[in-house]
């Protein structure tokens, strides 16, 4: 386990300036949660957004088909400031027990989703961690089901707490089951929970396939010392992902709370503000296109141009093009060059058609495709060793793959979850990612050497190694930077 960092560093920018002076609903969330005066629309963006829900609800008093539509919906009226005897509330936690009941205890055969220990719950036919949570905080502590789904939660912990998985199951259940201590005493599971999440945390705040920002949702429902702990954790991620205007985004108020609940947000105010990590070595414009994703081969910086769907070859010296390949496909997530080969990687999220293509950059003709079909998720491309990592969004890491043997394919758990862009250095590979918002580095066997916020905050539309620098593509100022880890 990492040791607690030290509270050296403070925000860059005062976070509270945001609280006082957005018109987000996040900021209008945000004041509501500080105790803070309200702002001039805070009133009708929550009205709104209530209306938004409440619009969706049946006549019987359900959110939808399943019990999870009505649970998610009342969970989040709870969130806007709801109260349970709300009418639109009572009709939808009247309905919540009535549409488990009805949907019946599933049959194992029905699927490979309840095969899956996480899925357990179904099996036993309790109450998901959702509909736990819109029965807890609506007061319905007296539902038959509850009380049992809470121990069978807290009772089976190995099927939930696991390093692979939803990226999110282990937080919601480890909240579910604080906010529901009261109802029946299932505090020493959620005390595991955390204990194990401070055992498998690295330095950037990262645990497995999980998504980090419900790490910091955790430590600001968790009142507790390994509550305090795990946000100390997540300081360093915390302080390198803020916004320009001094927010995180949809992760505002988790951030807030998280400040809040431990007493950081004041004690972190009067530090220095965090240095930037990145350095600027020199940069040069780069000539006009919509670019996304990078690589540098013979001398010259190479990025896919989006729009016109070809890649370009620019110079590192003044940014000016040296030559345009017209691209054959489509859908294109991550170039390289292999064996004097440009390598395409074609897929995104959530496309069917997966495929490596390997074009001779002097005709535009494919050389060789390769169906990627044991990758999830295609959405990068690097090369490292004589071998091609393609980042696989869904499993959250990288698929390495010689394309003279393509039925040998290898899975690399890296540290960070959803790749972005990608770049090698001849060791390592950093990737930008998607979920933590930060850059990640690691060597061949997928162990962390690095991390570090994204540049330019945020807008990195590309990122490529030239033996010794590190390049990255600002999309803001348009411009393309050799930039280096500042001191």
């Amino acid at each position: 386990m990492t040791d607690l960092p030290d509270l050296q560093y403070g925000p860059r920018r005062d976070p509270m300036r945001y609280v006082h002076e957005e018109g987000t609903l996040q900021a209008a969330l945000a004041r509501r949660l500080l105790g803070v005066p309200p702002g001039a629309g805070d009133a009708s963006a929550i009205a709104h957004e209530v209306s938004e829900v409440i619009a969706k609800q049946a006549p019987d008093g359900a959110f939808g088909e399943s019990p999870s539509d009505t649970a998610k919906a009342l969970c989040r009226l709870f969130e806007l400031g709801c109260a349970p005897d709300m009418p639109e509330v009572v009709q939808g936690l009247d309905a919540l027990p009535r549409q488990h009941r009805a949907e019946g205890t599933p049959d194992p055969a029905d699927g490979d989703n309840l095969k899956d220990p996480v899925h357990a719950h179904g099996r036993e036919g309790s109450l998901a961690n959702e509909a736990i949570d819109a029965l807890t905080l609506g007061g319905r502590h007296s539902v038959p089901e509850l009380r049992p789904s809470l121990r069978h939660m807290a009772g089976h912990v190995e099927t939930w707490l696991r390093t692979t998985g939803c990226p999110w199951g282990p937080n919601w259940y480890t909240q579910t089951l604080w906010n529901a201590r009261h109802v029946e005493d299932v505090e020493a599971t959620v005390l595991l929970s955390l204990r194990w999440f401070a055992r498998h945390m690295d330095d950037a705040g990262l645990v497995g396939y999980m998504d980090p920002w419900g790490h910091v949702k955790t430590a600001g429902v968790v009142d507790h010392p390994l509550g305090a702990n795990q946000a100390r954790r997540m300081l360093p991620l915390v302080l390198r992902t803020q916004r320009p205007d001094g927010g995180w985004g949809d992760n505002t108020v988790d951030v807030i709370r998280m400040l809040t609940t431990h007493g950081l947000l004041d004690r972190m105010r009067d530090l220095p503000p965090l240095p930037d990590d990145w350095t600027v070595e020199r940069s040069v414009p780069a000539p006009s296109g919509e670019f996304g994703h990078m690589t540098w081969h013979d001398g010259h910086m190479w990025a896919h141009d989006t729009k016109a769907n070809e890649v370009v070859g620019m110079s590192s010296d003044d940014g000016a093009v040296t030559r345009r390949i017209p691209l054959p496909v489509d859908k294109v997530y991550g170039i390289a060059w292999h064996d004097g080969l440009l390598a395409v990687c074609q897929g995104g999220p959530w496309e069917p058609n997966k495929n490596l293509f390997l074009i001779d950059p002097d005709t535009g003709a494919v050389r060789r495709e390769v169906a990627l079909d044991k990758v999830d998720m295609a959405i990068g491309l690097a090369e490292l060793g004589g071998r091609l990592w393609i980042g696989d969004g869904f499993a959250f890491g990288a698929k390495l793959l010689d394309p003279a043997r393509p039925e040998e394919i290898t899975h690399v758990q890296w540290p960070g979850t959803c790749a972005g862009y990608m770049a090698s250095t001849g060791d390592t590979v950093w990737h930008t990612d998607s979920f933590a918002k930060v850059m990640v580095e690691c060597d061949r066997v997928g162990e962390l050497t690095d991390w570090a916020e994204i540049p330019f905050d945020g807008a990195v539309k590309g990122l490529a190694h030239d033996g010794n620098a590190l390049w990255a593509l600002d999309g803001s100022q348009r411009r393309l930077c050799q930039i280096r880890r500042a001191a």
